[in-house]
């Protein structure tokens, strides 16, 4: 089996057989197609989360497909709002409010009435994590939102 040096990481270079770097592109193919079915779904669907599958497809696809990547960026709907988070980790504020408050919901329900405590507590980890993620990220002027590059007072803060 022929094997090359990996130099994905830049603190580790790992050889890898070439019939694994395959198979991971494949996993990591498949994972992202999945996600971006459940983000568009997740348009439609109350209550299934959007962003977090498109930037897990995006994040697949940039590590599987160029173009699948590339394709996905420059999509008229959903590409600005990827392109944005990957250069500059902002989220439209609606968006995020929007998110939490859906989230919120979707998880206060099912600790409510699921009886397992310990996915409840796990469930409510998760959500006070997301929850943290978001409101740390870096708020945007309505400017920045949509596409201006030019900088003003009330920019990134």
């Amino acid at each position: 089996m022929k094997t090359e040096i990996s130099t994905t990481s830049p603190v580790l270079a790992v050889a890898t057989p070439k019939s694994a770097r395959g198979t991971r592109r494949w996993a990591l193919l498949v994972c992202g197609t999945l996600s971006l079915g459940l983000g568009l779904l997740g348009i439609i669907v109350p209550l299934l989360p959007t962003t977090c599958f498109l930037l897990l497809a995006a994040w697949c696809y940039a590590r599987s497909s160029q173009r699948l990547y590339d394709r996905l960026l420059s999509a008229r709907v959903i590409g600005p709002y990827l392109q944005r988070y990957r250069d500059s980790r902002v989220i439209p504020p609606r968006v995020k409010v929007a998110a939490l408050v859906m989230m919120w919901i979707t998880i206060g329900y099912a600790v409510f009435t699921y009886p397992n405590v310990w996915v409840r507590l796990t469930l409510l980890a998760i959500a006070v994590g997301v929850t943290v993620h978001l409101q740390k990220l870096p708020k945007g002027s309505s400017a920045n939102l949509h596409g201006s590059n030019h900088d003003s007072a009330a920019g990134l803060s």
